[in-house]
């Protein structure tokens, strides 16, 4: 399987956990943070065109290879509105606190360094650091609430960002490359541990009542 499909693949198993998370949602059985899903669905348009202003090819087999490439985070755009906008009436009843304010704030301050900047690589730094404020609060929520996540959406989730992994073209250093493997590899591991903290909450629930 080429790399090209295996990203578009990855993309595609990403929409079927948010598609999971949303239906929970509804379901009442899932209650994400209000706060953390409307910065990540701005966050998430910032970062995608910032790994594009790396390099997306010259030629139309470049250009295919690098929209393929990204369409993981593509997915999250769609996928992290549909949550944002079903958290309206289905989300976690807390009202914004001091730590939503200083995500949001700390989020905001990241992309305004991104458009201020013009070393490609610097925005694309700054676009993971405003995602990341962005998912402190579901992983606040994960860590203290994990009842109110649903783990089969993170677990293929992460599942998601593996495949990405394997989507990658070339893995360098070098300003060209980066963006192709850095936003995966920052998605493993934030959300492998918004996994870690769901099971520890299960395990703990399990062993305790």
């Amino acid at each position: 399987m080429g790399k090209e499909i295996i990203g578009v693949v990855a993309g595609g198993v990403s929409l079927i956990a948010y598609g999971i998370y949303i239906y929970t949602i509804w379901w009442g059985k899932t209650k994400p943070s209000r706060s953390s899903w409307w910065i990540l669905s701005i966050v998430w348009t910032i970062v995608l065109f910032s790994s594009f202003s790396l390099s997306i090819g010259e030629t139309e087999q470049a250009k295919w290879a690098a929209v393929t490439s990204r369409w993981l985070s593509i997915s999250y755009i769609i996928g992290s509105l549909g949550v944002a906008v079903s958290s309206i009436w289905r989300g976690a009843s807390q009202r914004w606190k001091r730590f939503d304010y200083f995500c949001a704030s700390s989020a905001g301050f990241a992309l305004f360094l991104y458009f201020f900047t013009n070393n490609p690589l610097a925005s694309l730094i700054f676009g993971i650091l405003a995602d990341f404020f962005g998912l402190l609060p579901t992983i606040k929520n994960a860590q203290k609430h994990p009842e109110q996540e649903n783990l089969l959406s993170w677990v293929i989730t992460v599942i998601s960002c593996i495949l990405a992994l394997f989507a990658v073209s070339k893995w360098s250093f070098s300003v060209e490359y980066m963006s192709d493997w850095s936003i995966p590899v920052y998605l493993t591991v934030v959300d492998l541990l918004i996994v870690i903290f769901i099971l520890r909450g299960i395990i703990y629930s399990k062993r305790y009542n």
